[in-house]
């Protein structure tokens, strides 16, 4: 009997510890996407809003009717489970408008 109780509590705890880690990418692409939106740089660079956020390999495509501003995503700190720490650099914006709308 303490064998299969032993054996349910280590099938449980390594559930819990794949679910933390699978959640995590989706979180910590929330949190960038959060920052980014309410970024000084954002808010005046497209004071009508935003049209769509595209992710890139190394960061973010924020767009909309006057442009596109890329977005890195600096990551820095110890990998590990959880949020990464980062920082957000802000390119000048591309005042040309890609057909990827349509």
């Amino acid at each position: 009997m303490k064998k299969w109780l032993f054996a349910g509590a280590t099938f449980l705890m390594s559930m819990q510890a794949f679910g933390y880690q699978a959640l995590a990418p989706i979180d910590q692409t929330a949190r960038e996407i959060n920052d980014i939106l309410n970024s000084r740089e954002v808010r005046e660079s497209f004071p009508n809003g935003v049209r769509a956020i595209v992710q890139t390999p190394g960061g973010f495509d924020v767009s909309s009717d006057l442009g596109v501003l890329h977005v890195d995503v600096l990551r820095f700190g110890p990998e590990k489970y959880g949020p990464v720490q980062y920082k957000l650099r802000f390119h000048e914006m591309d005042r040309t408008i890609p057909d990827n709308f349509g």
